[in-house]
């Protein structure tokens, strides 16, 4: 749901920049006429502008809405991906289980925390087995 929202100021600005293009056509449609321009060339340039400017441009703004679709889905994986192994991790260590180590794909963010989790774990364990030998010395 998260990819989808951070791609709404892109979809907003392809549509207003649709209807501001349209806008602008019109505009140099009707000032193109009040000048009466009987050159024929530079009246068929004009119109021809007029009817392919606004499909470059929407094809330009689609390429940059999928640019930016597409990078914000690498970064949502590669950030929220992490979160759930880690929020496993940490359940498992509130359980007592300071046998396994966690595990994050190489380009994954938050690999720093990753490392963290993983010392601690190790300390945790570390204080587990010698508070479980003190006990059978004790015992």
């Amino acid at each position: 749901m998260s990819v989808y929202l951070t791609m709404l100021p892109t979809l907003a600005m392809l549509i207003v920049s649709w209807f501001l293009m349209h806008q602008f056509v019109g505009i140099m449609q009707s000032e193109v006429a009040a000048l009466e321009i009987t050159s024929e060339p530079l009246c068929f340039t004009l119109s021809a502008l007029s009817v392919r400017l606004p499909a470059i441009l929407f094809i330009g703004y689609g390429l940059i809405a999928a640019v930016g679709f597409y990078t914000c889905i690498r970064v949502n994986i590669r950030l929220i991906g992490p979160i759930i192994p880690i929020k496993r991790h940490i359940d498992k260590l509130l359980e007592g289980e300071h046998s396994e180590r966690l595990q994050l794909r190489e380009n994954d963010f938050l690999q720093e925390i990753c490392d963290n989790l993983n010392q601690l774990t190790e300390s945790l364990e570390e204080s587990h087995t010698r508070k479980t030998d003190s006990d059978q010395e004790e015992g």
